[in-house]
């Protein structure tokens, strides 16, 4: 998600990783791959299950959020989202790009007509 963070904040639009793990692990594994998006570490699970996406287990996870994606806008509506079945059901990533930046560059006009 790092590689496109540059599309998506020309779009007028910023990442926001939220991990429901544990911060220690999290923040050596971020660093580890030099990620530069800002991240919500959720140690208590809140706001995965708020989001609808907490996996409490399954035969590939325990306790951790879907692999998902939602495209909030400016007025705090979800004008996008994306949860993997499983594990290893990550969100769009190149071609669906276009479609995000599409759907920002309609929220931000809507906002402000």
């Amino acid at each position: 998600m790092d590689k496109q963070r540059a599309a998506i904040v020309a779009a007028g639009a910023e990442i926001l990783c939220i991990v429901g793990q544990n911060r220690a692990a999290v923040a050596a594994y971020f660093a580890k791959l030099g990620y530069t998006f800002p991240i919500l570490i959720d140690e208590t699970r809140e706001v995965i299950q708020a989001f609808d996406v907490y996996h409490a287990l399954s035969f590939d996870a325990y306790r951790i959020a879907r692999p998902s994606l939602f495209v909030v806008d400016r007025g705090g509506q979800i004008v996008f989202r994306y949860v993997g079945r499983t594990q290893a059901d990550n969100p769009p990533s190149d071609p669906r790009l276009r479609e995000l930046a599409d759907v920002l560059r309609h929220a931000a006009q809507k906002d402000e007509s």
